[in-house]
């Protein structure tokens, strides 16, 4: 991944970089600054959630989930697909081949001029399907 000419990569824009980078899953900035501190244990929370948003006007990462008043960030901009858990929030990667056909569809359907799609399933993760399940069981 490589920043902008212009953009100065700062010691918390590399840390923040190589965190989310190393994620399958996508953190909220809360979960990126307790990564990011094993390197830089100075850093703040606005130290993060400023430099999220620069990297993220750069195109360096995007944001793919806004639930629960938690923003989800991924460093992977190219196209692909997400789960999101309706419980806990967690978002995952999904490795499905991207639908192109998708888009076509789309025109036609709403008479728009489609350049770009993202899709996100909805479902409960493992985690929160076993201990819901724990949870009938115990009574």
């Amino acid at each position: 991944m490589q920043a902008c000419d212009s953009l100065r990569m700062t010691p918390s824009r590399r840390a923040i970089l190589a965190v989310l980078g190393q994620k399958r899953w996508h953190p909220t900035a809360e979960e990126v600054l307790q990564e990011v501190r094993r390197a830089l244990p100075g850093v703040g929370l606005a130290t993060v959630y400023r430099n999220l948003e620069v990297l993220r006007e750069q195109g360096l990462i995007r944001i793919v989930a806004e639930g629960r008043d938690k923003r989800r960030y991924d460093a992977v901009v190219e196209r692909h697909y997400h789960v999101r858990c309706v419980q806990c929030g967690r978002v995952e990667d999904v490795d499905l081949s991207e639908r192109e056909w998708i888009e076509d569809e789309a025109t036609r359907a709403s008479g728009f001029e489609i350049t770009n799609h993202e899709l996100m399933f909805l479902g409960t993760c493992g985690d929160c399907a076993r201990a819901r399940r724990a949870e009938k069981e115990e009574h």
